[in-house]
């Protein structure tokens, strides 16, 4: 449970980030973002290429365009999105 709820907080900020700059961020940009070491962003990049494989960045792609399409600013907001 614990784990899920971490990847799927990893999988909003990443697609907040993706949303803001327009396109998937890489590790770094992530990282600057977030005000986080770019190691942590390793870590949650791993984390959600664990559950998703190697369409993560589709992943991301899908929920930063839902993301813009609805105009959502908030973290929690893009949390209660669902991933399909």
């Amino acid at each position: 449970m614990r784990r899920g709820g971490l990847t799927a907080s990893f999988v909003a900020q990443w697609a907040i980030t993706a949303a803001e700059l327009g396109h998937v961020p890489t590790t770094v940009e992530y990282g600057e973002w977030w005000y986080i070491d770019e190691r942590t962003g390793w870590r949650h990049r791993a984390a959600i290429r664990d559950v998703f494989g190697d369409n993560w960045q589709e992943v991301i792609e899908m929920v930063a365009a839902d993301i813009k399409r609805r105009r959502l600013r908030s973290p929690r907001d893009v949390m209660r999105l669902a991933v399909v």
